[in-house]
């Protein structure tokens, strides 16, 4: 079975198998931080509204903006310790979140 991959920057995400690469090798994610990174980055740029996200993440169950943005934050901080330079999540002041960087996808063999 194939699925997309989508490299940006140093980085190579596999949403099928769960995996992020980073220059130094796979970069350990959990879970909902994983799932907010391919969220963003199939968005292709656009602004990912907070709800959106978090109903993306936590479907039928609410969540604190708290939650959101702890998850926010532990993505940013796996990105730089995984080999990012610079900045690759937007944050837009209360309304969410855009990813940065061009992601270029591709179908894996």
């Amino acid at each position: 079975m194939s699925g997309e991959v989508f490299e940006f920057g140093p980085f190579l995400l596999d949403p099928e198998d769960l995996l992020l690469f980073g220059p130094e090798g796979r970069v350990p994610l959990p879970p909902k931080v994983f799932e907010a990174l391919v969220v963003l980055v199939r968005s292709g740029g656009r602004l990912v509204r907070r709800e959106q996200l978090a109903r993306s993440l936590w479907p039928d169950v609410f969540v604190s903006d708290a939650a959101l943005s702890q998850k926010i934050w532990l993505l940013r901080d796996a990105l730089r310790r995984g080999g990012a330079e610079g900045e690759f999540l937007e944050t837009v002041p209360k309304a969410g979140y855009r990813f940065r960087p061009t992601v270029r996808a591709r179908i894996r063999a």
